[in-house]
C-alpha cells in the first residue's frame, strides 16, 4: 500500500454532524471493496484526520467565499485511489479536493 494525503473542502454551512457524516461515507469508500472479487476485504485505510477549519477562498468556488478544510493521511491500494477520486468527484458535498502521493 502507498501513503497518500487528501485535502477536502467543504461547504462552509456543514455542521459537525454533516462533516462527520460526510468523513464517514469518505472512510467507508477508503475502506471497503465494492468489487465483486474483493468484496469486503481491505482496500485501506485513514492513519490520521484533521480539521484545519473555516478559511476564506481567495475567489469563489461554487459561489462560496469560504470553506471548511479537512486532511486526511490514508494508506491505500493504487485502483482505490482512483477510484476514490472519482466518487470524490461525483460528490456533490465536496466542493474540492486534492490527493497526493507522499514520497
Amino acid at each position: 500500500m502507498r501513503t497518500y494525503e487528501l485535502v477536502l473542502i467543504l461547504p462552509p454551512g456543514y455542521s459537525e454532524e454533516e462533516q462527520n457524516k460526510l468523513l464517514t461515507k469518505v472512510s467507508k469508500l477508503i475502506e471497503t471493496s465494492s468489487d465483486k472479487e474483493t468484496k469486503g476485504a481491505e482496500k485501506g485505510r485513514v492513519v490520521k484526520k484533521t480539521s484545519w477549519g473555516k478559511k476564506t477562498f481567495s475567489y469563489p468556488v461554487a459561489k462560496n467565499a469560504e470553506g471548511i478544510y479537512w486532511h486526511l493521511d490514508l494508506e491505500l491500494n493504487p485502483e482505490t485511489a482512483v477510484n476514490l477520486a472519482k466518487q470524490l468527484k461525483l460528490n456533490e458535498q465536496v466542493l474540492r479536493f486534492l490527493m497526493l502521493k507522499k514520497q
